[in-house]
């Protein structure tokens, strides 16, 4: 089910349970992935033209079923870009997209890819501000995330 055919969800409440994902709160990666795709498909009106998720539910869902987490985290949403990862030498793992408009990088590490890459998404939705920020105009990428995460998500 695509989001246009699902409700969307309240702007504010939206925002709160992706930073619920972001603290770690839901303690495991398979349910981090899940409840994010979820919240991208009720993502809230004034967002839908830039919120999308780059699977149908049962790909994502066979994804998260063979444990497949980096192809599920980077099926989340449309990203601006494919996620760019780096090993840093230690137990982290380092995602970054940057926006091919502005230039901006949105930043996830983790102790896996697929929450290195989660972590990039959260970052990404994180910065949407009011109704209109993908006006030409405006620019998402210009404005500051609307919650502080912890890095890296340690999710396994």
């Amino acid at each position: 089910m695509g989001n246009d055919e699902l409700s969307p969800i309240d702007a504010d409440l939206w925002f709160g349970r992706l930073a619920m994902i972001a603290r770690g709160e839901l303690r495991s990666l398979e349910r981090s992935l899940r409840h994010a795709f979820h919240l991208v498909q009720l993502a809230p009106e004034e967002f839908r033209r830039s919120v999308r998720p780059a699977a149908d539910e049962p790909s994502f869902e066979a994804l998260l079923d063979a444990c497949q987490f980096h192809e599920a985290a980077s099926l989340l949403i449309h990203y601006p870009s494919p996620p760019v990862m780096a090993f840093t030498g230690t137990r982290v793992i380092e995602a970054e997209i940057a926006c091919p408009k502005c230039s901006a990088l949105f930043r996830g590490a983790g102790a896996n890819s697929g929450s290195a890459i989660l972590g990039c998404c959260l970052d990404y939705l994180s910065r949407l501000p009011s109704p209109g920020w993908c006006d030409r105009e405006t620019h998402p990428c210009l404005r500051e995330g609307r919650y502080e995460r912890p890095l890296p998500l340690n999710l396994h």
